[in-house]
């Protein structure tokens, strides 16, 4: 059974060791303290299979659930476990919700979960395993989910490729174990809404924090619904990702929208020259002082990226 998480004694993982099906072997944790950040939001059906499995791992850790002010049950439910909660009076979003339980938590390592009952908690014994030597450890997902969103999810996880420079196996997996001291670097850039866990894996992955993907089995939703709106959030998605990379790798952005517009400056001015008069016309220099300044703005940015790493 798990330790009350309101006492104040310290939540260090005991000699037990911790199986999980599919994941070979022991997987000792060397007595490393372990949080684990739960956010909820009227998910009242799926909170009770979600807490036998929390108490069945035989392990200890510190369980904060984070109500994001459920109209529900869930708070009852919640009150009813003997874990930490910590309830919102407002609701402020999934990732306001989890930037909460990280602040509050007191573990070496912080992993976070889903509430929706997609997640195993068995399956965290992976992404434990593989802690050493990297800043985060991601849950890769399977192919499945809606096939209206997997067009946008396959170009938004291109896209973001190609500005992170690095193949992303999974943009936006909700089961992630972090180092505590690299989340609570990130906090502050981070979104409130769903975004966060996508705004953290660019974050990672742009300023060379060390991130492994590792395969997880996940369930299929069985109650509620997802409030991820497909063309809200995706947007929204979409350009935290450009500001975010504006803000780690600004001439990813800057210096291929300043080539462009060189290019339709050349373009327009060979056609104009040689089809219509033999004068430089007024487009070819609006199209050519847009590319200078697009290059002269994605060198400041640059200068500015580079110096907050060396602070």
């Amino acid at each position: 059974m798990f330790r009350n998480a309101r006492s104040e004694k310290s939540f260090v993982c005991s000699a037990q060791i911790w199986r999980s099906p599919g994941c070979s072997g022991k997987i000792p944790f060397m007595a490393q303290k372990i949080s684990i950040v739960i956010p909820v939001f009227n998910e009242e059906e799926s909170l009770p299979g979600l807490i036998t499995q929390l108490q069945q791992t035989g392990s200890e850790f510190e369980i904060i659930f984070v109500d994001d002010c459920s109209t529900d049950g869930s708070p009852e439910i919640l009150a009813s476990t003997g874990f930490r909660v910590i309830r919102h009076d407002l609701n402020t979003g999934y990732g306001s919700a989890l930037k909460t339980g990280i602040r509050a938590a007191s573990g070496d390592l912080i992993a976070i979960i889903d509430s929706d009952g997609q997640h195993k908690v068995s399956e965290l014994a992976k992404l434990f395993a593989e802690t050493s030597g990297h800043d985060m450890v991601v849950g890769q997902r399977g192919s499945g989910g809606s096939v209206l969103r997997r067009p946008g999810k396959f170009l938004l996880k291109l896209f973001a490729g190609y500005l992170s420079g690095r193949k992303i196996p999974d943009l936006n997996s909700g089961m992630r174990v972090f180092r505590r001291d690299f989340i609570l670097r990130c906090l502050p850039l981070l979104p409130d809404g769903f975004s966060f866990t996508t705004t953290v894996t660019m974050a990672a992955l742009v300023d060379g924090f060390r991130v492994r993907y590792v395969p997880v089995e996940v369930e299929a939703r069985t109650s509620g619904h997802s409030r991820v709106g497909m063309f809200r959030d995706g947007l929204s998605t979409l350009y935290l990702i450009l500001k975010m990379m504006i803000f780690f790798n600004p001439l990813k952005v800057f210096l291929p929208t300043s080539v462009l517009f060189f290019m339709l400056a050349g373009v327009d001015l060979i056609y104009e020259w040689y089809h219509i008069s033999y004068q430089i016309p007024d487009s070819f220099i609006l199209l050519f002082l847009a590319g200078m300044n697009f290059f002269f703005f994605g060198v400041l940015a640059d200068m500015l990226a580079t110096m907050r790493k060396w602070r």
